[in-house]
């Protein structure tokens, strides 16, 4: 009855046990594909590269995709963007995928693939990963890939897709025939009105210099559509209709809200929408935006006045009462000593308290079941692989090579180790268990 009993009690446990599910779940650093067909390929694995931080156990991360320019490639931007973006780098996980021919399907470029649907279909299978903040993508572009965020922002009805930064590239005359938003359709051909989902925040940059992409509209000089050259509609009033349709209300700014060195900040919505006007920079004027000024995008929260949309002196008036808070509180600590602890200080011990308890607490189940388990075998003496003890050890072993291999070594050659063993007796166990008989039954 006990060994029945401490049988049952051990596939409970399995049931309930989370090691599996957790690992399976975890994005992890590499190459993934997603496949497509369309006029020019059939099944083709289309890669995108992604970079995750190293991280403490469960933390989850929110999303960078950056989508590369016309003659571009994913690893080229991958190299290039992460060594200018360290900070960015340690916080998101960033993803890069690739255009097809080097390039992305707008208007008349040498890829036909549906790309909003291989970006969408990123989002989608990123978004089911344990370690990913699923309502906290951002997707970027330069040139012909902030195209292709401009046509995402317009069409896609994705709840995962918070920030939009297209670099280089305001809407062209497809995009936005003047009086409505346009889908691609499948011919690009633009011919139905589109209604982009509200609630998102947008950011372009353009330089005033540019001979790719005119600053203040109009047709390129280089860049072919089906009716001659693309037309683009002016920087500023691109931002002014991207603005109006997350449901701003006022008139369009003719001058610039702040200007920092050679930017000219057009800022509506308090910064959900904004445009920087880059002056004496072309087609390469993304460069013109700092990590700082990025992140500060990313990261702002819509409650909350952000320090970039202050003046120096309030700047400086802020700063300096925050500092003398905190002095206070420090004061007040040290003078008081039963004073309650911060919250952010018992949230880190609650959960430092609950990873050890799950750490160390399940493991002592485990090897309170695998104690009795041998004791029973060598003092029975009954090596019969058919018997509850010898199926209960086994079963055991499951649970503890597992709980090893994801929660007490978690990173570096150890954890790649166990995580072998752990599958490799999995696989053994239940093979051992079919071959053996234990699985059939007679009825």
């Amino acid at each position: 009855m006990v060994k029945t009993l401490m049988l049952i009690l051990t596939t409970l446990l399995i049931a309930g046990a989370v090691p599996f599910a957790d690992a399976a779940a975890q994005l992890k650093s590499g190459v993934y594909y997603i496949t497509q067909s369309w006029s020019q390929e059939t099944a083709f694995e289309r890669p995108y590269y992604v970079s995750v931080p190293e991280s403490a156990d469960q933390q989850k991360f929110p999303v960078f995709i950056f989508l590369h320019g016309n003659g571009g490639n994913a690893k080229g931007a991958m190299n290039g963007f992460m060594k200018r973006h360290p900070t960015m780098a340690r916080r998101y996980v960033m993803v890069f995928p690739n255009g097809y021919k080097a390039s992305w399907n707008i208007v008349s470029e040498r890829s036909k693939a549906d790309d909003l649907g291989f970006i969408e279909a990123i989002v989608k299978k990123l978004s089911m990963y344990d370690n990913i903040q699923n309502d906290n993508f951002s997707v970027m572009g330069n040139s012909n890939g902030a195209a292709l965020v401009n046509q995402l922002a317009i069409e896609s009805k994705l709840p995962n897709l918070r920030n939009y930064v297209s670099a280089v590239s305001p809407l062209n005359v497809y995009q936005h025939d003047g009086k409505n938003f346009k889908a691609k359709g499948a011919d690009n051909n633009y011919q139905t009105v589109a209604t982009p989902m509200t609630g998102k925040r947008l950011m372009n940059i353009s330089g005033i210099t540019d001979a790719l992409v005119p600053y203040s509209g109009g047709p390129s000089k280089h860049i072919p559509a089906k009716d001659g050259k693309l037309g683009f509609v002016n920087a500023e009033e691109s931002i002014f209709l991207w603005a109006r349709q997350m449901g701003y209300s006022g008139e369009k700014l003719s001058k610039p809200s702040r200007i920092d060195s050679n930017l000219e900040i057009f800022s509506y919505l308090n910064g959900d929408v904004i445009h920087y006007k880059v002056v004496n920079e072309g087609h390469g004027a993304s460069r013109a935006i700092s990590e700082k000024i990025l992140l500060e995008f990313l990261e702002s929260d819509r409650e909350i006045v952000s320090m970039k949309q202050l003046t120096d002196t309030e700047k400086q008036e802020l700063e300096t009462k925050i500092q003398e808070e905190q002095e206070r509180q420090q004061h007040l600590r040290e003078t008081n000593p039963d004073l309650p602890e911060t919250f952010k200080t018992k949230s880190a011990k609650t959960e430092f308290t609950q990873s050890f308890l799950w750490k160390y607490g399940f493991l002592t189940i485990i090897l309170c079941l695998f104690a009795p388990s041998v004791f029973m075998l060598i003092t029975e003496r009954n090596f019969d692989s058919k018997t509850a003890i010898y199926l209960n050890l086994m079963v055991v072993l499951i649970l503890l090579f597992n709980h090893i291999a994801y929660y007490i070594t978690t990173k570096g050659w150890k954890s790649w180790v166990m995580k072998t063993v752990a599958w490799v007796w999995i696989v053994l166990v239940f093979v051992y268990m079919y071959v053996s008989g234990i699985f059939r039954f007679d009825f």
